[in-house]
């Protein structure tokens, strides 16, 4: 039922969070620990659901976006790895922002672009 509902949420949301404004790494936060509930045992909440949506959606939208090849702020180009799974994308980038909260109010595409690189390029950690 969990699955279901995820991926009902995930039909219904990518079409906003493709057309979404500017998402910050705080609201991102947000959608993603969401996401994270409906993963565990905690009692499933409607909102949830939409907000585990949200994140996944943006998440793999990003994701499918960078394609094969990132760049850091230096250039550096990265080959990622096609065989991510979008969850554990999501975990590294809730890791990420935890180790980051200066940059919350930065773009979550490029939080999710930098924890990307970081985890799985050997990226050193942006100051």
């Amino acid at each position: 039922m969990r699955k279901l509902l995820l991926l009902l949420s995930i039909l219904i949301t990518i079409p906003v969070t493709v057309l979404a404004d500017f998402e910050t790494n705080k609201n991102l936060v947000d959608y993603c620990n969401a996401y994270q509930r409906i993963l565990s045992d905690e009692q499933i909440n409607p909102e949830d659901v939409m907000k585990g949506g949200r994140c996944i959606g943006y998440v793999e939208a990003v994701y499918d976006t960078a394609g094969k090849v990132i760049k850091d702020e230096n250039h550096k180009i990265c080959h990622i790895p096609q065989n991510i799974k979008s969850g554990e994308v999501i975990k590294n980038y809730l890791t990420w922002v935890e180790h980051n909260p200066k940059k919350l109010d930065l773009s979550a595409s490029s939080g999710i672009t930098l924890s990307i690189g970081e985890t799985f390029c050997s990226w050193k950690p942006t100051p």
